[in-house]
């Protein structure tokens, strides 16, 4: 392919060249001695302005070759043969195995018999080398390998583990930037980064890196969710607004005697209503950060009207006894201690959470918990917060700097983003976990929708991709995974409302992220203990001015000037 191209520029330099030389031609000289003096003397003049006309479109015509030699490569598209090693090669891969797996009997000796490896090392060459660590001590074992020089050629989750940042992992020789092997290593990869510009952009770092092979989720998967056979009961409708929320709380603790109403837990991040005020609700990792409405300007989510609104909804549906009573001791939505037992009426919520087995589980026969849409302040208002696509997700892998196999590491990585490993990472191997159906789409078998003692979505994990191989998630795939008509309805229902206009886009360098975490460490700390004071009523409400003051005063105006630096390169970077 690279000789293609190089033949392709010569021979438009050469075609160039003839086109040049055909157009400085010159005239059959007059050798007639009767021509007079004034013509002899103005032939030098003549001929100058000739020579500067044919330099000139001489320029002109090289400008233009350049330009279409500039156009062949960029349309160039390289494609990967497979296999990619004519040996079998075996690479190593630090892998993040999730607890959760283990409450279905799901173990780590399973791994290697998921298709999506089993088909990419029949296509590829390359068998993977699992070093399997359970995500309770998957960070510190990470960073002992980092420490030890150990590294395997594969990582996964390594840019969230690695403190000092993308830019920083580069830099310092850990992990692999991407972006040079992209075009010809990694073509199908590339064309899904090209096709969804806010995926590249999240994924690319402030210097320019890209470090991870990411899942891409076309789908918004979580939302707020409503006992609906409970509005069934005390007569009333779905909530479309914050006030309506309360008066269904309200009918929930009154007519049927439900202890938690409206669920949320100790970091206040899983109620559903921060965007209903127009802010980013608290995050045990960051600060909430948006785009005011000019589109331009970095606002922390705190110093908005909205956020102490949301405070001051919270504030009175915990004194009304209208939400989690205990939330403060509340890690996550507990659906065996709250959801099944009967004690939350209104939670926040994956699709998940909307598969099968609720009733048996809660013993109520109608039971029925469907997702809404997000309830705003006022009826109609956009959800300019919420995401509209589910973009990154939660699966990334990234290649080790010090690999011996750079080129063949992404190479295999860019296998899972072929046709065929769209496939098998989405529904697993024909005749086994799916087959076609009359219109040509893929459908689950009973493998997946009848799996013993496990709803479908995990079953899927064991005979398609294992949760942690980053892939291309469509929506089709997780639509044929749902059992109940809560789940199929979800991610329509999710969608509804939400623009996402003034999420927060940017990156920041090393230095700034150096500078950024010394200072937001403390703020982040100080802000959710505040948080929690203003809800439970210990603090007044009243007192929110100081509050900001306090923020202030440690720091939050050289974040704001940071994060706003970030966003400004981030608006130039698509200008």
């Amino acid at each position: 392919m690279k000789k293609t191209l190089a033949m392709l520029l010569a021979l438009a330099m050469i075609f160039g060249m003839f086109a040049a030389c055909g157009g400085s031609a010159s005239a059959p000289a007059d050798a007639s001695a009767a021509a007079d003096t004034e013509a002899s003397a103005a032939a030098p003049a003549e001929d100058e302005a000739e020579e500067a006309d044919v330099e000139e479109a001489e320029e002109a015509e090289d400008s233009e070759v350049a330009e279409e030699a500039s156009q062949v490569e960029e349309e160039v598209e390289y494609t990967v043969t497979y296999p990619i090693t004519e040996e079998p090669l075996t690479l190593s891969i630090f892998w993040q195995f999730h607890n959760f797996l283990s409450m279905f009997n799901v173990t780590s000796d399973v791994i290697e018999d998921i298709p999506t490896f089993k088909m990419a090392e029949e296509a590829t060459g390359v068998k993977l080398d699992f070093r399997l660590v359970g995500e309770e001590n998957f960070g510190e074992s990470l960073q002992l390998l980092w420490a030890g020089g150990d590294y395997c050629d594969f990582i996964t989750n390594a840019e969230r583990e690695y403190t000092s940042g993308v830019d920083a992992a580069v830099e310092e020789e850990v992990l692999l930037d991407l972006v040079p092997y992209l075009a010809e290593h990694a073509p199908d990869y590339n064309r899904i980064l090209k096709d969804n510009p806010d995926f590249k952009t999240e994924l690319t770092s402030s210097e320019g890196y890209i470090v991870s092979f990411c899942e891409y989720c076309e789908y918004v998967d979580s939302g707020a969710a409503i006992r609906m056979d409970w509005v069934r009961q005390v007569g009333m409708e779905a909530p479309k607004t914050m006030d309506e929320v309360t008066e269904v709380a309200r009918a929930f603790r009154d007519e049927l005697g439900i202890r938690n109403p409206v669920m949320w837990n100790a970091d206040l991040a899983t109620f559903f209503g921060w965007n209903a005020f127009g802010v980013c609700g608290p995050d045990i990792s960051d600060l909430g950060w948006q785009i005011a409405d000019d589109g331009k300007t970095v606002v922390p989510s705190m110093t908005l009207d909205g956020y102490k609104e949301c405070l001051s909804w919270m504030h009175d549906a915990f004194a009304e006894g209208l939400c989690t009573d205990d939330f403060m001791n509340v890690m996550n939505i507990a659906f065996d201690e709250y959801v099944y037992a009967n004690e939350a009426g209104m939670i926040y919520c994956n699709s998940n959470g909307l598969a099968g087995g609720g009733a048996e589980r809660s013993g109520q026969p109608d039971y029925d918990l469907r997702a809404i849409p997000d309830p705003m302040k006022e009826a109609g208002m956009p959800n300019k917060l919420a995401k509209t696509t589910g973009g990154v997700g939660a699966s990334a892998l990234s290649v080790s700097a010090q690999t011996e196999y750079p080129e063949e590491c992404v190479e295999y990585m860019n296998w899972l983003y072929t046709e065929d490993g769209i496939l098998v990472s989405n529904y697993g191997i024909e005749g086994e976990a799916f087959e076609y159906d009359e219109n040509g789409k893929p459908q689950y078998t009973d493998m997946i929708m009848k799996a013993e003692g496990m709803p479908p979505f995990v079953a899927t994990f064991l005979h398609t991709s294992l949760v942690g191989t980053p892939y291309y998630n469509t929506t089709e795939r997780k639509i044929a995974s749902f059992s109940t008509e809560a789940e199929k309805e979800c991610i329509d229902v999710w969608a509804t409302g939400r623009t996402g206009e003034s999420r927060y886009q940017g990156k920041m360098t090393v230095t700034e992220s150096t500078e950024y975490n010394q200072t937001a460490s403390d703020i982040i700390t100080a802000a959710s203990e505040q948080a929690l004071r203003f809800v439970t009523g210990e603090r007044s409400l009243d007192d929110y001015d100081n509050f900001l003051k306090e923020m202030e005063s440690m720091g939050l105006s050289r974040l704001v000037e940071l994060k706003q630096a970030a966003y400004d390169r981030y608006l130039e970077s698509i200008a």
